[in-house]
């Protein structure tokens, strides 16, 4: 049986929060699923950091791939854009602040790649 098959059920009173404990308003719950989302929106906006130091530090870019970090950087920038639609200052900050972060990463990579010589081939 799927899930579109299992009848709905209804009660007047009867207002389910997902993850949220017994007795738990809903407000409570909301303003957890905000602490969740920022949290992960710190965590992974300042993945980044280590990444960008390492590169800086090792004057070594040759293991960045130029096309997945230039897929990430214009899939960040549509989530840019989708929070700018939206209004959504978290969405927005994290993202504007990953996508500095990225093509900072891009523009070292291109800084520091070294040429590849007949050798190295």
């Amino acid at each position: 049986m799927c899930l579109a098959e299992l009848p709905a059920v209804r009660g007047p009173d009867i207002v389910t929060v997902p993850f949220s404990r017994p007795g738990s308003s809903a407000m409570e719950a909301s303003a957890f699923a905000e602490l969740i989302g920022a949290s992960a929106a710190v965590v992974t906006t300042l993945c980044w950091l280590p990444q960008a130091y390492k590169i800086i530090r090792d004057r070594d870019a040759s293991s960045i791939s130029y096309s997945a970090y230039g897929a990430l950087a214009v899939g960040v920038a549509m989530w840019l854009v989708y929070g700018l639609m939206i209004g959504s200052m978290p969405v927005i900050g994290a993202n504007a602040v990953t996508l500095l972060l990225v093509l900072c990463i891009l523009g070292l990579k291109a800084r520091f790649s070294k040429a590849l010589t007949p050798a190295a081939v």
